[in-house]
């Protein structure tokens, strides 16, 4: 989880103001709800220059609240409270500045001043932005230490965001020592303020791991439906995980797994969309259709997901969309090494020595099955052996190939895996007099 910057609700801690009443009738009803009564009274007063109105407008125009998001409008808005010394206003543009906005790159450098006029009028609504700035080497090199004191300095005011950023500073080992007894401590302080949902989410973490106190799985359920609830993709890919797999007090239930995994993809899931290319492939939840399967595959292969590369690569290969296309394959396979998918290395070696989809290239396949050995993989180990043994692989040797199938033999403890082990490895051993294969077997322990 990324440190936030300022919530909304750090945003809306207005000082009561000393002027018209309507000016806090507006507060209350962005606080209700009300977002179309809280534009309607701030608007004719923020055209007539009253500095709490402007802010207000900016922070509806900012979120999209009763109004279109405009990050530009927002940005005026503020401007023209933050000219009049507001100290919310000059914070809520100053974190305007620190995010970016409709395109705009981030501009720390206008940040900082408003930052810092805020904090000489004694806002404490600041120092969390302050201590994100800190954080990031905003004023130089990023200070953890500083960065942390401006965290408890917002907590102590009584600002949530700080509150939660003390969390995973103290998660993190950030600017104190790690201590996850104490960063869970601070989460539940968060969570019980209402605070930011990525803090929910890391507590939810929490309690699944055992961090920082016991596994409790059922309240991690728990917290992982109140952040779907309020619209987190993440918490809503854990319930279809556990509703997919019945586990975490969970019965079994794959359509609601389905409906969990479309809400996270609803929302531009990269793991929601490859969620339900898998229900879609299995038919589960869902009726088994390999075209939707392949539709949400590509979409989160196209968000960087090696994994869905690689059952992409596996759908064109084995031709599990109704027809087969090599090239394809050996391209999202090619993907999927490049994204480190676990699985890919293997499968792009065979690939590689069978000429799937392209020429046929020994040494890359070899190199793709080198990786498999380091784990002590048996298949690797028979697939290198068939490479090495290739005559025309360049640094072919049938004898120390006819080793390592035979390795593969030895480590294996599946034993139908064992006997076509075998049976590869008889094959190696045919070409070679039976004193090159007492030398293979004597290899073998070195392997």
């Amino acid at each position: 989880m990324n440190i936030k910057a300022l919530s909304v609700a750090a945003m809306l801690c207005l000082a009561t103001p000393l002027h018209a009443q309507t000016a806090d009738d507006a507060i209350q009803a962005y606080r209700d709800g009300d977002y179309a009564q809280a534009l309607a009274i701030s608007r004719p007063l923020a055209n007539s220059g009253d500095a709490v109105a402007l802010n207000m407008m900016g922070i509806l125009y900012e979120n999209g609240l009763g109004v279109p998001a405009d990050g530009f409008r927002a940005a005026s808005y503020y401007q023209g409270a933050a000219d009049q010394d507001l100290p919310q206003a000059l914070n809520n543009l100053a974190d305007h500045y620190l995010d970016g906005w409709d395109g705009q790159e981030p501009r720390p450098d206008l940040a900082i001043p408003l930052l810092l006029r805020a904090e000489g009028m004694g806002y404490a609504g600041v120092y969390n932005n302050l201590g994100v700035s800190y954080f990031e080497g905003h004023f130089g090199t990023p200070d953890s230490r500083r960065a942390m004191e401006y965290f408890r300095r917002s907590h102590e005011a009584g600002y949530v965001d700080g509150t939660a950023n003390v969390a995973w500073m103290y998660a993190h080992g950030e600017g104190v020592a790690e201590d996850q007894i104490e960063a869970r401590r601070y989460y539940v302080l968060a969570h019980e303020n209402d605070g930011p949902l990525w803090a929910l989410e890391n507590l939810a973490d929490m309690w699944r791991e055992g961090e920082g106190g016991p596994v409790d799985l059922s309240q991690a359920v728990a917290l992982y439906e109140e952040a779907a609830e309020r619209g987190s993709a993440y918490g809503a890919n854990w319930l279809g995980y556990y509703y997919d797999n019945g586990e975490g007090g969970l019965p079994v239930d794959y359509e609601r797994a389905v409906a969990y995994f479309q809400l996270a993809a609803e929302q531009g899931s990269t793991t929601g969309y490859y969620n339900l290319g898998s229900m879609y492939e299995g038919g589960r939840g869902v009726e088994e259709d390999a075209e939707m399967a392949r539709h949400y595959y590509q979409l989160a292969a196209d968000q960087g997901d090696a994994e869905a590369a690689y059952e992409l690569a596996i759908m064109y290969w084995h031709g599990q969309l109704g027809y087969v296309d090599e090239i394809e394959a050996r391209r999202m396979m090619e993907l999927a090494v490049d994204r480190e998918a676990e699985l890919a290395f293997g499968d792009l070696g065979l690939m590689l020595r069978n000429g799937v989809g392209g020429g046929r290239d020994l040494l890359r396949a070899a190199e793709m099955f080198e990786r498999g050995l380091a784990e002590n993989d048996s298949l690797a180990f028979v697939n290198m052996g068939e490479v090495v043994s290739d005559p025309a692989f360049p640094d072919h040797d049938p004898v120390r190939g006819l080793a390592l199938c035979l390795r593969a033999v030895e480590i294996t403890t599946n034993e139908e895996r064992q006997a076509q082990y075998v049976r590869r490895c008889n094959r190696l051993a045919r070409v070679l007099s039976p004193a090159q294969q007492s030398d293979a077997r004597a290899m073998v322990g070195s392997l």
